[in-house]
């Protein structure tokens, strides 16, 4: 189902109150207020959605336009037209661009078929349609190529671009001079570009979009105090805590075991001639001697660098807390926290902080913005 036609329902105050508690944070009653406002039960997500971004930046001059409100559709319908009478065109259009990206050394973003477009079922899916021979199909549904025009002519509400078909609907909507988006926006935007020429419509400008952490004070001060920096963090915990013990604990009693290993491997060939003149048949008796005495040292350097690891659990443990901040549960910050624990915690001021900070940053790199 499409999430943005989603209603809610009447159980989402009871998920907004649970997340009040949950956050714990010095604006967690205005926090569930303003939550409240946007996402009530009867409002779809999109609305919701709008309400959220509406509240938060129409002041700094946002405007929102939806592509899935009527009117827009209504605009798009040449637009989508063309897409269903040129399948076969575009189709070739974009496996040859997208064949020179992946020859040149690029990933292909968007596995893709002939057709681009989807349609809203009668039960509220969205489905793709399919060319088949000379049809197109849906569900149970089949249309010719008049057919299925005059379908888009008179119910254009009811069908959607796929993903590579979108940049170029709205900027047969509206003019477009930049499109601000992520990595993988922006690669599958590389794929559309023959598209373009195909609707005869300049193509837009990209820009990468901010990519912030941010840092609360205590994350901030147990990062700098440790000796990683903050990329360093996107591997596993089992392999930051191995770094920085190789890097931290003291290697001097290991390196005094690998002697000890090393002088009784020398004892056992110094006197194994010795004990070979008294009976042969104790090299195998001699060889497990040596085996069990290596074992033994071997565990003995485990009980080390466990005593040592405890020693300095204090700093592994500064260590789980910038990694759990910075990326939780492997995943970057700014995909797995929502904006809502900031807000809780900081108040509607939030946004004007981080603002005002980006204003003299540029979205090539990763930035890491402390509160």
């Amino acid at each position: 189902l499409p999430v943005g036609r989603t209603i809610l329902p009447q159980e989402i105050n009871d998920i907004l109150k649970e997340l009040s508690i949950e956050l714990n944070a010095p604006f967690a009653g205005e926090t569930l207020r303003f939550l409240q406002q946007c996402y009530s039960p009867g409002t779809t997500y999109k609305d919701s959605f709008a309400r959220l971004l509406h509240s938060w930046f129409a002041s700094w001059g946002l405007i929102l336009i939806g592509g899935d409100d009527e009117a827009i559709k209504e605009m798009a319908k040449p637009f989508l037209k063309m897409a269903s009478q040129q399948s076969k065109e575009l189709y070739s259009d974009l496996q040859n661009h997208t064949t020179r990206l992946v020859e040149a050394g690029y990933h292909q973003q968007v596995q893709f078929e002939e057709s681009h477009l989807f349609r809203f079922m009668e039960n509220g899916k969205r489905q793709k349609l399919k060319v088949v021979e000379a049809e197109w199909q849906v569900d149970n549904q089949s249309f010719s190529k008049e057919e299925l025009l005059q379908e888009l002519n008179d119910k254009p509400d009811t069908f959607s671009p796929g993903v590579l078909l979108r940049l170029g609907m709205q900027s047969h909507v509206l003019p477009v001079l930049t499109v601000i988006g992520g990595p993988a926006e922006i690669a599958y935007a590389a794929q559309s570009k023959s598209l373009f020429d195909r609707i005869e419509a300049p193509m837009p400008l990209f820009q990468l979009r901010y990519s912030v952490s941010l840092l609360e004070p205590n994350v901030k001060r147990n990062l700098d105090r440790l000796t990683f920096p903050a990329e360093f963090y996107r591997r596993r915990i089992e392999e930051l805590e191995k770094e920085w013990l190789n890097l931290t604990l003291d290697d001097s009693k290991e390196k005094q075991i690998a002697r000890w290993k090393s002088d009784l491997q020398k004892l056992h060939d110094h006197y194994m001639p010795e004990i070979q003149e008294v009976d042969a048949t104790l090299e195998a008796s001699t060889g497990r001697a040596l085996s069990i005495m290596e074992k033994a040292l071997e565990h003995l350097q485990v009980k080390v660098t466990r005593a040592q690891k405890r020693k300095h659990e204090t700093e592994l443990l500064r260590l789980r807390m910038v990694k759990q901040a910075l990326f939780p549960l492997d995943i970057p910050q700014e995909r797995m926290i929502s904006a809502f624990v900031f807000y809780a915690h900081y108040g509607p001021d939030i946004w004007k902080i981080i603002g005002e900070a980006l204003r003299s940053r540029t979205s090539d790199q990763h930035i890491l913005l402390s509160l």
